[in-house]
């Protein structure tokens, strides 16, 4: 399921941030905040702020997006791309595993 919203997302972003978005995009770090994507891919945007609180699906969100980076690179541009792999870095250093891991 949340692959095709992400495909879906990837091949045509009509949507706008919405405020909540813009609020936790302002609340990143500057080093880790994804400006471009943002601007591009707004709902992308809106689906990781949501699932931001929510380490299960955050993890599985972000695996679909990063997946196959040579084909997303087709619908994402390398600097989207690059801003995903840092924020993905940055979300896995303050998200504690969970247990059992």
């Amino acid at each position: 399921m949340l692959l095709r919203h992400a495909r879906a997302t990837l091949e045509r972003d009509g949507f706008v941030l919405l405020p909540r978005t813009m609020k936790w995009l302002a609340a990143l770090p500057p080093t880790v905040r994804p400006i471009e994507l943002g601007r591009r891919h707004a709902m992308v945007a809106n689906f990781l702020c949501a699932y931001w609180p929510r380490p299960a699906r955050m993890n599985r969100y972000m695996d679909e997006l990063i997946a196959d980076a040579p084909h997303k690179l087709r619908l994402l541009s390398s600097d989207v791309m690059h801003e995903l792999f840092v924020l993905r870095l940055y979300y896995d250093v303050i998200t504690p595993p969970p247990c059992g891991r």
